[in-house]
This record gives structure tokens, sequence and C-alpha cells, in this order.
């Protein structure tokens, strides 16, 4: 006997239901199964949750598990069977969809271990060469290249790391303003240049001398085109070439990377920007990366409103990189407001790590600022009180009191007549908010890009230039 329920999960009419025998559900692969399954149910022996595949009426599979009881007559001789089929075709497709994304954060956890571990095993060589009396001068200079070298690879990591968890959250922020996207594309290509020649990797460029003018956030896009750079580097042999081509019409810029390197399969091509979708490599993984670069240059082209492609005639054909958004006119008329102006700044840097501490001093002395520093929050805020500087750069974490509390006592004492910027491990929008909330007027995440900081010093020296014309214009206008 069977119900409306089975002849719909099935596809079968009741008559065609009647005249099949148990079997006929089975495919060939599974008639055994099914005959040790028919087998039991006659015996009276009960079958609790048994997983079976059988076929609709279409062919196609349907999951089914499988429960029965014998029904006995009075003398305990099994007379009838009772079966229940439950469909559990989503449940099926749901444990494989855990089981993958399982066995993906396992070979990507295993991925990130490796990555971070390959760059320190070869700092910490760098450091016992630096360290050694032995060495001469060109080794300890090979040697310090090589810290250099490694300690961008360990910040590109982290970075990503941090970047994949923003985007996975919906959490990626973006800070727009004018920007010339030539500008971005042209710092790009001589933040890689370096890299490209060691590797012996030819770079050229096409297109870069005109002006491309957008609101955008100029670090985000600058990120986009080093890691289609990095990519590229990535899987170009030495001895070939890679190109960076712009081009726009009236109202889109559109900037490609075009590589001589070992190109994508076409079914790959689909799914190139997903998350964790990088080639698989052999054990010595000697391209590097997490393959989470393409996915956050897609996203945050996305959020810019613009596309990303990739095309490829396949395996050692190259691939190209095309990069498309939209470009506004008004932001030229913009991009040279403020400018900064060339005093130097008196800074506080309140920073408990003494390595951080002193490489940020000494970054900041090149630079020719005057730097005062602390290795606490209340030494630090004694400094900031009596010295009154323009800018004090706060770590939050300071073993006394936190940067938040130094910014609050700051800002109560001085009112805005101080800029303090934060500078912390955290960097997600909540951490961002609470920045701000506690007075602080701009937040860094650690490691701090040298160029975000530069960045971040020119906008609170051109704010404060632009409020010192707004004011004189002001006192003209009562005059």
């Amino acid at each position: 006997e069977h119900n409306e329920t089975f002849r719909r999960m099935t596809g079968y009419a009741a008559d065609e239901v009647d005249s099949m025998h148990a079997l006929d559900l089975f495919g060939a692969d599974a008639q055994d199964e099914a005959r040790q399954c028919l087998a039991a149910m006659r015996a009276g022996t009960d079958v609790n949750d048994l997983m079976l595949r059988i076929r609709r009426k279409d062919g196609s599979p349907l999951d089914v598990t499988l429960s029965s009881s014998g029904v006995l007559d009075g003398a305990g001789n099994v007379v009838r069977c009772r079966a229940i089929l439950r469909d559990v075709t989503e449940r099926r497709i749901a444990a494989e969809k855990l089981a993958e994304a399982a066995s993906m954060r396992e070979q990507f956890l295993a991925m990130v271990s490796h990555e971070l571990r390959s760059p320190l095993h070869a700092m910490n060589a760098a450091l016992q060469i630096i360290d050694s009396p032995q060495a001469d001068a060109v080794q300890r200079t090979r040697s310090d290249a090589v810290l250099r070298r490694q300690t961008r690879q360990m910040v590109r990591l982290v970075d990503d790391l941090l970047d994949v968890s923003r985007i996975t959250h919906g959490k990626l922020v973006l800070e727009r303003g004018p920007v010339d996207l030539a500008d971005v594309v042209r710092s790009a290509v001589e933040a890689a240049a370096l890299g490209f020649s060691e590797k012996g990797v030819k770079l050229l460029t096409e297109g870069l001398d005109q002006v491309l003018p957008m609101f955008g956030d100029e670090g985000r896009l600058h990120q986009v085109f080093t890691n289609l750079l990095q990519n590229a580097l990535r899987f170009t042999p030495a001895g070939r070439r890679v190109w960076v081509n712009v081009s726009r019409d009236e109202r889109v810029a559109r900037l490609s990377v075009v590589d001589e390197g070992r190109g994508i399969q076409r079914e790959h091509l689909a799914s190139i920007f997903e998350m964790f979708t990088q080639s698989r490599q052999g054990l010595a993984r000697s391209e590097g990366g997490l393959g989470l670069g393409l996915t956050i240059a897609e996203r945050i082209v996305a959020a810019h409103g613009g596309r990303i492609e990739a095309a490829s005639d396949g395996p050692g054909m190259g691939a190209t990189f095309t990069v498309a958004l939209p470009l506004d006119e008004r932001a030229v008329a913009r991009r040279g407001e403020g400018a900064a102006p060339s005093d130097k700044l008196r800074i506080v840097v309140v920073e408990d790590q003494n390595d951080a501490r002193e490489a940020l001093e000494m970054l900041l002395d090149i630079e020719g600022h005057e730097v005062l520093s602390a290795h606490d929050g209340k030494s630090g805020l004694e400094l900031i009180l009596e010295h009154r500087p323009q800018i004090a750069l706060l770590d939050i974490g300071l073993p006394d009191i936190d940067g938040y509390a130094v910014a609050a006592a700051a800002r109560e004492r001085l009112g805005r007549s101080i800029k303090l910027v934060a500078m912390s491990g955290y960097g997600q929008p909540e951490d961002v908010r609470r920045s701000e909330k506690a007075g602080f007027d701009r937040h860094l995440t650690k490691p701090v890009d040298p160029r975000r900081l530069a960045a971040a010093l020119e906008d609170i020296r051109s704010a404060d230039s632009l409020l010192v014309m707004a004011q004189s214009s002001a006192r003209m206008e009562v005059e």
C-alpha cells in the first residue's frame, strides 16, 4: 500500500505504483542493498533510519530514510510490514555542504599556518646572519633585504585575513574622497616595481599620463591594483612580461593587468573571485598567498560601483584582469583643495611596545617632525598636556590606562586644539565607532601602513588649514 505523499515524492501515479515491484524504485547499483533491506522487512526485523537512494519517475535521485517494523499475527508470524520513507534530499545536500565547508576550513587553517611560518623562518635566519660576527657587509645587506621583503609579506597576509573577516560579515568600510585613479595605479606600479625586478619579470605600462577623477577610497583602490599586480607577478615566470593598460570613455575608466603567466582553466574563470578558490598547488606552495587577494579586490571594486572580470585562453596562455570604475569629473575641482601646509608637526607617540615605538619615532623624525614619546598612558598624557602637540598617536592597549582614557582626558583639557589618532590591532567598524566616540579624529589599524599614516597626517593638516582659512574669511566679513 502507499499514500498520496509517497506518489508526490516519486512522481508516479497510483496505478503505476500498484504495478511496480519495490526493487523497481532502485537503480542497478543499489539492487543488492534493496534486496537485503526487503529480506529484513519480510523477516520482521526492525529497520531504523536506513539511508537509501531511490529513483523518481523522471529518473532523478531521491534520498530517503527508511524505518520499518513488522506486523505480527497471533502466532507471531509476520503478516505485513509498516514502512515510513522520509525525503532527506535537502538534509543530505546540507550535510555535504557542511562537510565541504569543514574541509575547506581545515585546508585554509593549514595554509595560513604554512604561509605565516614561511616568512618567520626566513626572518629568523636573516636576523641570525645580521647578528653573526662572521657575516660580512654583503651578507648583512642581503639579510636586511630579506627582512624587508618578508615583513611586507607578513603585513599583506594579516591585512588579507582582516579584510576577509570584514567582507564575510559585511563590514567593509570605505573612506571616500576625490581620487585620481591614474595616480593610484602609478603608486601601485611604483610599489610593485622592486618585486618585479627581483624576479626578472618586465613590468610595462600604458595610458597612465591622464587624469581619471572619481570619488572613492584611495587606500582601498590602491589595494585592488596592488593585489592584481601581486597576482600577476606570482603566476608569471621570470623572463616574461606584465602590462598595465589604462583607458577611459566618457564616464568609465578601464584598467587592465595582462600577464604572460600560467593562465587559468576555462572552468575556473567563473569562480576565480570566490573565497579560497586559489588553484591547487603542491606541498611546497612556492607561489605563496592565501587565495584571498582576488576576492578582496572584487568586493572593493563592487563597493565602488564598478566590476572586475578575468579572462584567459587556458593553461600557459596568460591571464587578463580588467577593472571598470565610474568616473566623476566633479572630483577634479576638489582634488587640489586644502593642500597641506609645509610646516612640520609636533607629535606625541604613546606606545608600550618598545620596538614599535622606536620605529615610529624614527619614521616621523625622518619626515622632519618633532617627536616626543611615552611608553604608558599616564606619562603620555603628561607629555600631551605639557607640550601641547598638534597630533597625538595613541596606542589603545596601554599597560596602565588605555588610549580611550588618555584621549578623553586630553580632549577635556585641550579641546579641539589637538588631533588624536588611535592605533589599534582591532579595526572592525565597531572599533572605529568606539574611537570616534572617545574623541579620536582617526583610527589606524596595526600594523600601521606608513602610507596611511602619512595620508592621515596630511588630512589633519589640510583640515586645519581649511579651518584657519574659513575663520579668517569669517573675520573679514565681520570687519
